[in-house]
This record gives structure tokens, C-alpha cells and sequence, in this order.
């Protein structure tokens, strides 16, 4: 009898055993999707402020060759989409201007994301 209710212990830590191993599996598995999330997220703000900052890029081509504005022009603080974004343009003095572009995310005084584009030795008269 004494060795029956041995064996029996026996499962029962064996048991035990088994299920710490599937929980430390089972929090494994969630720290990398919590992790995966986390980096799809970073991904997507990335693209966001990316389009964000294009957008200035492409207003301040804009300005420049149709809106009428001279090399030296820029605006700030300018909402589009999830964020803002401010752009200056340069006269690079050889007929020729830059234009710089700052994408923020939500804005540029507090933000989580930015990104900056430049487009360099843009023609004056196109």
C-alpha cells in the first residue's frame, strides 16, 4: 500500500512540473507578440510621419514653382493627417533652392515621432 501512494505523489509533481512548463511557454509566447505589436506600431508611426513630411515637401515644391512664393518661404506648425509638419525653403544662391521638411508626430512641440526630408538643387524656373 505505502508504495502506491508513493507513485501517486510522484504524478503529482510530475503534473506540476508539466504545467510550470507550459506557463513559462505560454508567458513567452506573449512577451513576443506584446513585442511584435510594439514594433508594428513603431512601423507605422514611421510610414505616417514619413507621408507626413512629404506632404510638406510637396506643399513647398508647390508654392515654389505655382503658388508664387520666392526661395526663403516656409510655413510651421502646418496639421495634416495624425501630425504636423513645417518646411522651409532655401536659395542655394546658384540658382537653385532647398527645401526642408519636418514631419511630427502629434506636433513639434511634443513629439513621438519625427522625421525630416530634404530636397536639394531644385531648379528656380521649372
Amino acid at each position: 500500500m505505502r508504495h502506491v501512494k508513493n507513485k501517486k505523489g510522484a504524478i503529482l509533481i510530475f503534473v506540476f512540473a508539466v504545467l510550470v512548463v507550459l506557463v513559462l511557454i505560454a508567458l513567452a509566447f506573449s512577451t513576443m507578440i506584446s513585442d511584435e505589436i510594439k514594433t508594428a506600431h513603431a512601423g507605422l508611426l514611421n510610414m505616417q510621419v514619413f507621408y507626413i513630411a512629404e506632404a510638406g515637401r510637396a506643399k513647398a515644391r508647390w508654392e515654389l514653382t505655382g503658388g508664387g512664393e520666392a526661395a526663403g518661404y516656409g510655413e510651421s506648425d502646418i496639421s495634416f493627417g495624425e501630425g504636423t509638419y513645417t518646411f522651409t525653403t532655401l536659395d542655394n544662391g546658384d540658382g537653385t533652392y532647398t527645401i526642408t521638411s519636418d514631419g511630427y508626430i502629434p506636433d513639434d512641440t511634443n513629439p513621438i515621432v519625427k522625421r525630416r526630408l530634404t530636397e536639394s538643387n531644385i531648379p528656380t524656373s521649372l
